[in-house]
């Protein structure tokens, strides 16, 4: 019997460059991700970057999910009650699409330094400030996708 793939997802985001970033490993391969998301907190940016990354994967896989973000990952586990109206509502719809996609998934927290797209988000981060990053009010900025083996 074949054991299926695992896919190991990094996510992490910026409010303040308004863009959130995600990696994905399959095997030797990590594909990085980046687009555009308004958010009004921290926590709202990680939930959305979540949200965004598993929209992004093919239905019925087993995904390995990390985040530093403590309140999002306890949220989703079931380890805190997210009271905030705006972050339940991405809590629920986070769980609504692992569902829908059939996703056999779990949530991890992962210290920042540890964080995969957290390093890229770093980069991105200072080409915000050299200027030579997206326009800020890029809406529309579809995103970008690099992929290395490893």
């Amino acid at each position: 019997m074949e054991v299926p793939d695992v896919y190991y997802v990094y996510t992490d985001a910026c409010p303040g460059g308004g863009f959130v970033t995600w990696s994905v490993i399959k095997g030797n391969v990590e594909t990085r991700h980046e687009r555009s998301a308004e958010a009004r907190s921290q926590n709202e940016a990680e939930a959305k970057a979540i949200l965004i990354a598993i929209n992004d994967l093919p239905s019925s896989i087993i995904v390995q999910l990390y985040s530093d973000s403590q309140l999002i990952i306890r949220g989703l586990t079931g380890k805190y009650d997210i009271k905030a109206p705006h972050l339940d509502y991405l809590i629920r719809e986070i769980q609504r699409v692992v569902q829908a996609k059939n996703l056999f998934i779990q949530f991890n927290w992962i210290p920042r330094e540890r964080n995969l797209a957290g390093q890229n988000a770093k980069r991105l981060k200072r080409k915000w400030k050299n200027g030579s990053g997206y326009d800020r009010g890029e809406e529309n900025f579809p995103g970008r996708e690099e992929t290395r083996t490893i």
